[in-house]
């Protein structure tokens, strides 16, 4: 496990030489791989290891593994906001849509579903269960 700082992205090498997860281990294990990813602008736990398989089995959507994120604002959350997350997040390799959104502080507790083959994250502190598909 590695808690991921900002600046730096989730890959074993980036041909735009930016630092990786990878630089932050100091003896990585062959064949040891980050399991998932997180945005270089965020910080968060990222599993490594060196098991492709069990890699596999934890990030491919098939196998609907739920992930649940947490994103601190530095305002709340709107109603608007989690509509608009809901609707979908375009990333550089496409759409991300959560498969519910809620407030975890807030006037009140906001809920829904939509299914989705990619995961999004949303909150002011607020959590996001990204869809799953099989």
């Amino acid at each position: 496990m590695l808690n991921k700082p900002p600046g730096v992205v989730c890959t074993v090498r980036d041909p735009h030489r930016r630092p990786t997860v990878m630089d932050l281990v100091s003896d990585p294990a062959p064949g040891m791989v980050p399991v998932g990813r997180l945005d270089a602008d965020s910080r968060g736990l990222l599993l490594l290891s060196s098991d492709g398989d069990l890699a596999h089995r934890l990030t491919h959507p098939r196998h609907g593994v739920v992930k649940r994120y947490r994103l601190v604002l530095g305002r709340a959350l709107t109603d608007q906001d989690i509509r608009r997350l809901l609707d979908g997040v375009e990333l550089e390799d496409g759409l991300a849509r959560p498969q519910s959104v809620r407030r975890v502080r807030g006037r009140e507790t906001t809920s829904s579903r939509s299914p989705s083959p990619r995961a999004a994250s949303a909150s002011s502190a607020a959590c996001a269960q990204p869809s799953t598909h099989r």
